[in-house]
């Protein structure tokens, strides 16, 4: 296994380059359909780059979420945050191709994206941003029509003892909503940062490609979905096993120490092998042609 410094210096080019313009030099982003299982593959792959060099992996991803669970926890500063998520996304993205292809790793990768495109980078994050506002909107003007069209909603929602089968539905029917609204949301900007970052095209192209690869990769999807559900639930395991030895009236120290540094290292392997995976999914769905 080749765990290489990973303030290494890159040794390939990762500056984005122009795609699907009018220029007849550039080259045109082909978006795939793919076979469903490949959506296994992509976790495997995953797992894979994360093997090549799993402590840099590690390293790379606390120093991500550091920064931005910093910047979340802080009043009106939060929202830089989301706006900036791209740009780090897209350092990630760069991160994973070094690493599949040249075995290098280099941290300061995760900067790049503010170097190489940061202008549109952070318009996704902003436009991101604006669409999750109006969601929430949109949701609490539904939600004071609903509940102020009828008193006994309002009685409901305020008194849990209350809660009838018909407020039930309606907090289902909110949920459904945010949902159908949310998910292609998600899509919309699943591969926009991937799409910026490496072919240099226009924001709303970014958004367009990147959900018409979500839309035509469904099956894909569910079946990536499915194994990730089954890999977070096998992940889990060394964690209750602890617990199982854990006396909740006696707890011991030591336990408690090793579930919290058990929880943490799967987290941040879970957390790495998402990012590998979602550039793993890239690769697949999108390719160029002259």
């Amino acid at each position: 296994m080749n765990d290489s410094n990973p303030f290494q210096t890159p040794e390939s080019d990762v500056s984005p380059t122009p795609a699907n313009t009018a220029n007849t030099n550039n080259k045109t982003i082909v978006c795939n359909t793919v076979a469903a299982l490949n959506g296994a593959n992509w976790v495997i792959d995953g797992f894979r780059n994360f093997a090549i060099n799993p402590f840099s992996w590690l390293l790379v991803v606390f120093l991500y979420l550091l920064m931005l669970g910093t910047l979340s926890i802080l009043p009106f500063i939060s929202i830089i945050s989301t706006i900036i998520a791209p740009i780090f996304m897209a350092g990630l993205m760069i991160i994973a191709k070094e690493n599949k292809y040249n075995s290098s790793f280099s941290i300061n990768n995760l900067f790049d994206g503010f170097r190489l495109n940061g202008g549109k980078l952070a318009g996704l994050g902003a436009i991101y941003f604006g669409m999750i506002i109006l969601l929430f909107m949109v949701l609490g003007i539904i939600a004071l029509v609903v509940l102020f069209g009828n008193i006994e909603n309002i009685e409901s929602f305020a008194d849990p003892s209350n809660f009838t089968p018909n407020t039930a539905l309606i907090f289902l029917l909110f949920i459904l909503i945010a949902l159908a609204v949310m998910i292609p949301i998600i899509m919309a900007f699943w591969f926009a940062p991937a799409l910026v970052i490496f072919h240099d095209i226009e924001i709303f192209d970014a958004i367009k490609l990147s959900f018409t690869g979500c839309i035509k990769n469904v099956l894909p999807y569910l079946i990536y979905s499915l194994v990730y559900i089954v890999v977070y639930f096998v992940a889990i395991i060394p964690v209750a096993l602890l617990a199982i030895f854990l006396d909740s009236n006696d707890p011991n120290p030591i336990i408690i120490i090793l579930m919290i540094l058990t929880g943490l290292s799967i987290a941040l392997i879970l957390t790495a092998t998402f990012f590998t995976s979602v550039f793993a999914s890239y690769e697949d769905i999108f390719s160029t042609e002259p």
